[in-house]
């Protein structure tokens, strides 16, 4: 079985991986100058964020997503229980199943999103690279906008997790109490998944910062996203029925927080800085410098 210890160091191994793959990728081309981020900007830009959400969310072009989500939601609604229960039962045989499940249910709870922001921060603060500094920025921003919207829509669906469903597939409570919400979380915050949101959002962001990796970031990126959407159905967090709506958003905000980025041209510095995981011993990383 996978130690206690063991989800965490994970998630830093694959933080590691996810930002060495990246700039390795990305050593070949750099962004034009842009301007380093000011520290705030995750937080002043968000109300220009909902607005351009908003405008944008409700043209003709987004019909088709919408009713993708409206139906896929609805269709897996109704078979949730079906599709819940064997992954519960074998959750509760315990074992590496369970270990693995709970590795990645924590891996939706912020320590990958916020790992990744914090460590391309980092490295943008030691390399000077300003690409690096927005990605993170953005991030954080994305998941700031991402949660907000999520969290009024817990509020305003009330929807049982599988772990407190009084009713197959979850009962739906509109607008609980905030005291009566957070008296028993699980039973009124399973729609939509933050968790699934959050990492797929993440996801977008560094693909829409570095288009020359996206190849690479979405290879690594959507199988993690994928067993973090397993690892919450598996220990009961999420429905399958709970996740469309979360992809939509996912990509719709990572789209409104990069609008304003520029275009990639050729250019690569003698002088930059490459991470490269270590995996031997205890998980870490190590930067150097190429001549």
């Amino acid at each position: 079985m996978i130690p206690n210890t063991a989800p965490h160091r994970f998630l830093l191994l694959t933080i590691f991986i996810f930002v060495s793959a990246l700039q390795a990728k990305a050593g070949e081309t750099t962004r034009k100058e842009v301007e380093a981020p000011r520290w705030h900007d995750m937080i002043t830009n968000i109300p220009g964020d909902y607005a351009a959400w908003w405008k944008d969310t409700w043209q003709p072009s987004t019909l088709p997503a919408f009713t993708l989500v409206t139906v896929s939601t609805a269709g897996l609604v109704i078979t949730d229980y079906q599709t819940w229960k064997p992954f519960s039962r074998r959750y509760e045989k315990g074992g590496t199943y369970k270990s693995i499940s709970d590795t990645f249910a924590v891996g939706g709870e912020g320590i990958f999103q916020f790992g990744l922001a914090g460590t391309l921060a980092v490295y943008g603060g030691i390399a000077g690279d300003k690409r690096a500094l927005r990605t993170a920025s953005q991030i954080v921003e994305s998941i700031l906008i991402t949660s907000g919207v999520v969290q009024f829509l817990k509020h305003a669906t009330g929807r049982e997790s599988p772990s407190a469903a009084s009713t197959p597939t979850g009962r739906w409570v509109a607008f609980p109490s905030i005291k009566r919400y957070y008296s028993r979380v699980s039973q009124y915050d399973a729609f939509p998944s933050g968790h699934l949101a959050t990492t797929l959002t993440t996801i977008h962001v560094a693909a829409f910062n570095y288009p020359e990796a996206a190849s690479w970031i979405y290879g690594l990126g959507y199988p993690f996203a994928t067993l973090v959407a397993f690892g919450l159905v598996a220990t009961g967090g999420h429905w399958w029925s709970d996740y469309p709506l979360s992809i939509m958003f996912a990509h719709q905000f990572a789209k409104v927080v990069t609008r304003n980025n520029g275009s990639p041209v050729e250019k690569t510095s003698l002088l930059s800085p490459r991470m490269q995981p270590m995996m031997t011993g205890a998980p870490g990383v190590l930067l150097s410098w190429d001549f």
